[in-house]
């Protein structure tokens, strides 16, 4: 997969209903800027504005979202946010001790 994710420049998740989308963090673990509707673990994965964006379920949402990261420094800055947050909270071995510890409660 990280080979497929290389090939894009950002990531959109436009959907309605979302559990924790998979698919949003690798995209993320591989640096791509994400845009997303505020669903599921969406929300909790992206800080809108510091290492991606929520936005509507508009076509104009997404737009102008687009337009902003095409802005060299801003994708920069939002895609290496992304994976430092992906790497401080969201590896497995991150996720793992927080389950582990949550069924021991």
């Amino acid at each position: 997969m990280p080979t497929f994710y290389q090939k894009l420049d950002i990531y959109l998740c436009a959907s309605l209903s979302e559990g924790f989308s998979l698919s949003v963090l690798e995209a993320a673990a591989c640096g791509l800027p994400i845009i997303s509707t505020r669903v599921g673990g969406c929300v909790d994965l992206i800080e809108d504005g510091k290492n991606g964006f929520l936005v509507d379920r508009t076509v104009d949402a997404f737009v102008a979202k687009i337009e902003l990261l095409k802005n060299n420094d801003l994708r920069n800055k939002i895609s290496m946010q992304i994976v430092q947050d992906v790497r401080d909270k969201w590896c497995w071995s991150k996720r793992a001790k927080a389950w582990i510890e949550f069924l021991k409660k």
